[in-house]
This record gives structure tokens, C-alpha cells and sequence, in this order.
């Protein structure tokens, strides 16, 4: 589902209409086109009158749906500037967000596993686009609920690259559980209070010789964990 609402609004109270809603149709649910488009979903808007407004896209997710409080809601929200010489403006009253589905709406408490052949969307009807105005802009959504999957899955890596770039990069305080800072192999070479694991090894191998040098890097590997 997609809603709009005029930007002034803040989106706050009965504001919103819906412009566009797609559930179960000639037994294909509307997941599969979502799917198949790659996240998008193209509508096209009333001409609407010049101005900045508010474009909410929607899923409800059923698959928990049979069970009263099981339907998952995913939103989005995002600014829209329309410009030209439209002339058709909103309904005065639309729809509160905070009230426009129940838990017991048939669209929202719902099992898709009982091969039903026909779904009722919840919330308020689409909007005809006012009396005499011709469809003539379009607008992609895209899903909120893919666009934080994505994130998440991505998140796991971006971490792990970063704790090991910051590992590198930033000295160690030298009060850890670390050997004590002492005279090298005839170099003369000791730790600073502060150091960094390339310094580590480094001095592991001039107090180890040149030997050691794969014993110092197992060393720092068991070191910082």
C-alpha cells in the first residue's frame, strides 16, 4: 500500500490517503510482483496540485497472520516535491496512521495457508484522485522492509572490517595482559607505554630473532584475541 499526505502535515493525524494497494489478485499475491521488481513499485499519482508532500509505502507481512497480533507492518516514509500546473488537491479528511487497522481487520488477522482465493485489504479505500484529474506523474517506493534487510545483512561485515581496521590502527595501552616492555636481543629495542600490533610484532621478532618471526605473528594473533 502506499499513502500520501501534504508535507505541512508532519504526517500526524487524519491526514493520510491512500493512493495505491495491491493484496491477492488472479491468485498472485502481491509479494511475488515486489519480489520480481527488485524491491520497486511504480504507481502513478493524480495530478496533484504544485507542492511538497509525504509518500508513505507499506507491507503487511501475514505469514504470522493466522494468529490475532501475528501480521508484521513495515513502513516507510519519504518527501516528495511535485511541480507543474496540477490542479487537484487531497481530501480535506483522510486517514489517522496510529488508527487505520485493527488486529481483528480481515486483512490483517489472516491465514494465507488456507487457500484462500480472495484477500480484503485493510485500511481505508484508494483515493479516486478527485473528480475530473487525470493520472500524469509517476513515483517508484521502495520498501522500507527491504531496504533494512539490507542493511542488517551487510551490517555483520561492515563491523567485523571495521573492528579489524581500528585492531591495526589504534595503540594499545600497554597496562594490558601483555609481556612487560624489556630489552631486546642485543638491539637495545623496547615497547613504548603505547603501541601497535605491527609494533608488537615487531619487537617480538627482534627479542625473538629472525626465527621467531611466524612464532611473534601467532604470538600477537593470541595476544588480541
Amino acid at each position: 500500500m502506499v499513502y500520501i499526505a501534504p508535507a505541512d502535515s508532519n504526517g500526524e493525524g487524519a491526514v493520510w490517503t491512500k493512493l495505491y494497494e495491491d493484496g491477492l489478485t488472479n491468485g498472485k499475491w502481491a509479494v511475488e510482483t515486489f519480489i520480481t521488481n527488485k524491491g520497486q513499485i511504480t504507481i502513478t499519482l493524480p495530478d496533484l496540485a504544485a507542492g511538497e508532500y509525504l509518500i508513505r509505502p507499506e507491507i503487511i507481512a501475514l505469514h504470522e497472520g493466522n494468529r490475532q497480533g501475528g501480521a508484521q507492518f513495515y513502513n516507510g516514509c519519504g518527501q516528495i516535491k511535485v511541480t507543474g500546473s496540477g490542479s487537484a488537491s487531497l481530501p480535506a479528511t483522510g486517514v489517522d496512521m496510529t488508527k487505520a487497522y485493527s488486529a481483528t481487520d480481515p486483512g490483517v488477522l489472516f491465514d494465507i495457508y488456507s487457500g484462500a482465493t480472495t484477500y480484503e485489504m485493510p485500511g481505508p479505500a484508494v483515493w479516486d484522485g478527485a473528480s475530473g484529474s487525470t493520472p500524469s506523474k509517476t513515483a517508484t517506493a521502495s520498501s522500507a522492509a527491504a531496504t533494512s534487510a539490507a542493511a542488517t545483512s551487510a551490517a555483520p561485515a561492515s563491523s567485523a572490517a571495521a573492528t579489524s581496521a581500528a585492531a591495526e590502527a589504534t595503540p594499545v595501552a600497554s597496562d594490558a595482559a601483555a609481556p612487560a616492555p624489556t630489552t631486546g636481543s642485543g638491539s637495545g629495542s623496547t615497547l613504548p607505554e603505547e603501541f601497535t600490533i605491527q609494533e608488537f610484532i615487531a619487537w617480538l621478532k627482534e627479542t625473538t630473532g629472525a626465527t621467531g618471526a611466524s612464532k611473534a605473528r601467532r604470538h600477537a594473533r593470541s595476544f588480541f584475541g
